[in-house]
């Protein structure tokens, strides 16, 4: 099996692009590589402690005196950090889908460039050894096919890191406004009619989290 520490350049680097070469063109399943994107770790590590200390403030404010504002501040605060979040991890993905569907191997840099033709050349043995293309293929037919099969069959890699649902970050939005927006509408009205502003705040905060 093969761990690709996945990262915003990584696709751009000769190199590491040839590592995934002898998965792509080889007859080793593609679902034998694992990706794991580098921020995804620190992700967890970060969110959890967060998670929790929010959580038993909640509980915290159940037993002791303490005021709605505070709760509703934190809520506020923790809530625009998870937007934050989901917007970065929307526009990796959709960064991430349009790097693979337009991958051309020649875009690729790297640190010598006395290094691109040995690369190339041995994409070109590659794509000859397991008859994607004829014996006497140049190197830009050997190029091309390889760009085919990279295009083809990598996202099936990433569909595990990022699932199988194809929505943008806008198309996300949309749906979660259409799932917010009635809940939303209820909740301005509760708030202008409500005597107690800041306690209904703060209860809302509580159901949220």
């Amino acid at each position: 099996r093969m761990l690709l520490l996945y990262s915003e350049i990584y696709m751009e680097r000769l190199w590491t692009v040839y590592e995934v070469a002898q998965f792509v063109l080889t007859t080793r399943p593609v679902d034998e590589i694992d990706v794991m994107p580098i921020f995804l770790p620190r992700l967890v590590f970060i969110a959890l402690p967060l998670i929790f200390f929010f959580n038993l403030g909640v509980l915290a404010s159940r037993h002791l005196e303490v005021r709605g504002e505070f709760m509703s501040v934190i809520g506020v605060i923790f809530a625009s950090i998870y937007l934050r979040v989901m917007r970065k991890w929307a526009r990796h993905k959709s960064e991430t889908q349009e790097c693979l569907s337009t991958f051309q191997v020649q875009r690729c840099k790297v640190a010598v460039e006395e290094d691109r033709a040995v690369v190339y050349s041995k994409i070109g043995d590659l794509t000859k050894a397991f008859g994607f293309v004829e014996k006497t293929a140049d190197e830009k037919e050997c190029l091309q096919a390889f760009n085919q099969e990279f295009r083809q069959k990598m996202p099936v890699a990433f569909v595990k890191m990022f699932g199988v649902s194809s929505f943008s970050y806008l198309q996300n939005l949309f749906l979660s406004l259409l799932v917010m927006g009635p809940m939303s509408v209820d909740t301005v009205h509760a708030f202008h009619t409500s005597e107690d502003k800041l306690e209904l705040v703060n209860d809302l905060m509580e159901d949220c989290f």
